[in-house]
């Protein structure tokens, strides 16, 4: 099992939320295809059909 697949398996438990780092979510949401938009400080993940 990847790193991507492991921190998956880690959000969809939920019980972990809190402890994984803000960077490494960003990196999971580009690697499932999400399109990140910045604004000022606010990062937007958008996925056609999401």
């Amino acid at each position: 099992m990847g790193e991507h697949e492991k921190l998956l398996s880690r959000v969809l438990r939920g019980t972990s939320d809190s402890n994984i780092p803000f960077d490494e979510i960003c990196g999971l949401l580009r690697y499932l295809d999400f399109q990140e938009h910045i604004r000022g400080s606010h990062h937007i993940f958008t996925k056609q059909g999401v």
